[in-house]
């Protein structure tokens, strides 16, 4: 049977939508979210034309009085918690910063997605948030971050670095990881299994240097 022109320009016009559609399909699809919620992509800006290579690792341009450390193996999950794509269960975290007058930068990393909802006191400035884990990670948006450099790697979507995740403090690996990417030390470190409650930073462990 033969095929028409019309038909076929029909069929290369279908094929056309279904490969956009795929280029362009959310990976990380939350469940009830509001437009501007999930949307860390938008904050990401700086760090590809500023990002030098190492010999392991991208190193981040990260600039900032303190750097805090935050690795959980999965997040709090409820019925309301967002998807992922194939209907993988996302946790979600939140960490509440208090470091009055100081620029904070962030490593979040977990194996499990996790939604990480962060907020911080008028005085304290989060400059960076780095996010790694296996799957992919999140931050929920919000105008206390509308200023911080925004930068994801994981497994599923590999970015600027190498994909990591620590959620035991006493990986000897942790420090040494974090300092080859960032050029700093955690100044604190907040690990565990779970995310059952708010992680507060509001205090500083170390002294920060290599």
């Amino acid at each position: 049977m033969k095929t028409s022109k019309s038909h076929k320009i029909a069929l290369i016009l279908v094929a056309a939508a279904v490969a956009l559609a795929a280029q362009t399909r959310t990976r990380f699809t939350p469940a009830n979210a509001s437009p501007q919620e999930f949307r860390a992509a938008e904050y990401q800006n700086s760090f590809s034309s500023a990002a030098e290579n190492t010999p392991q690792r991208k190193r981040l341009p990260v600039e900032a009085d303190e750097l805090h450390y935050v690795g959980y193996y999965e997040g709090l999950q409820d019925a309301d918690s967002p998807k992922v794509e194939m209907s993988r269960p996302a946790g979600t975290a939140q960490v509440k910063v208090s470091r009055p007058g100081r620029s904070v930068a962030l490593v979040l990393t977990a194996y499990e997605p996790i939604v990480w909802n962060i907020e911080c006191d008028d005085t304290t400035t989060i400059s960076h948030i780095i996010l790694s884990g296996y799957h992919d990670q999140r931050v929920q948006a919000n105008s206390s971050l509308l200023s911080a450099k925004v930068v994801a790697s994981s497994y599923d979507t590999p970015g600027l670095f190498k994909y990591f995740h620590f959620h035991q403090p006493d990986q000897a690996e942790l420090g040494e990881t974090v300092h080859s990417l960032t050029g700093m030390k955690p100044n604190s470190i907040h690990c565990g299994y779970k995310v059952n409650e708010p992680i507060l930073i509001d205090t500083v462990l170390t002294d920060g240097r290599p």
